[in-house]
């Protein structure tokens, strides 16, 4: 929508599915609920997106890339290698704390068509790009071996999605692609297990343990 522009009704309906996520969770989002908040006949929702399903599936591609802009930001105000990755963790966790629901429709609903390519290209890849910008500054090139070749047609898949998304990105090694998957399922595991109180009687310092094995990624991709 420009600027000066009157939102569509579209657009109405996921700023109003937006406030009821981050009230209520994506579970209770209620179509009938969203169309009496904008005073609308309970079809009338349905003429502009197809089914709850789909307009949860537009909230998580607009949180994904969210939350990817957070860590891109938090990045690129600093300058070495090391505190660009531990500014984009940082900015990840804020991000999740400031949006639990956001965070937890993205990283554990299954209401999401992920078979939809808007979701698995264009939003979902979104922040494991913005961990792989940042490491493929490292000097650790030689993340490789046996078990990678393993993985060959998925890793040049995932080679050819970054590379559409960033051409920097298009000749990243087999074994830096794993490195950067990898570190962002930590990322995400570290920050839900926070989230749902599973670190209870372990770390208290939760942003303390968040940073500490940021730098130990940081380390193994000597950044």
């Amino acid at each position: 929508m420009s600027e000066g522009e009157a939102p569509t009704t579209r657009e109405k309906l996921l700023d109003a599915a937006r406030a009821q996520l981050d009230r209520a969770g994506g579970e209770q989002l209620s179509m009938r609920a969203i169309a009496r908040s904008l005073e609308l006949s309970p079809g009338a929702p349905y003429r502009h997106v197809r089914s709850r399903e789909e307009l949860l599936t537009a909230l998580a591609a607009e949180a994904y890339r969210d939350l990817a802009g957070a860590m891109r930001r938090a990045a690129d105000q600093k300058i070495s290698g090391r505190e660009r990755w531990v500014a984009a963790w940082r900015a990840a966790h804020t991000w999740a704390l400031a949006y639990p629901n956001r965070f937890s429709l993205i990283y554990g609903a299954s209401a999401i068509d992920f078979s939809n390519p808007e979701m698995t290209t264009a939003a979902a890849l979104r922040v494991p790009l913005e961990l792989a910008r940042i490491a493929k500054g490292g000097r650790n090139k030689a993340l490789t071996g046996p078990e990678t070749r393993a993985l060959g047609v998925d890793l040049w898949r995932i080679r050819m999605t970054f590379g559409s998304l960033d051409a920097e990105l298009a000749e990243l090694p087999d074994g830096l692609i794993v490195s950067v998957i990898r570190a962002w399922t930590e990322l995400v595991g570290t920050i839900t297990l926070e989230m749902t109180e599973r670190y209870a009687g372990l770390f208290d310092d939760h942003l303390g343990y968040l940073d500490t094995v940021a730098n130990q990624w940081a380390g193994t991709l000597q950044l």
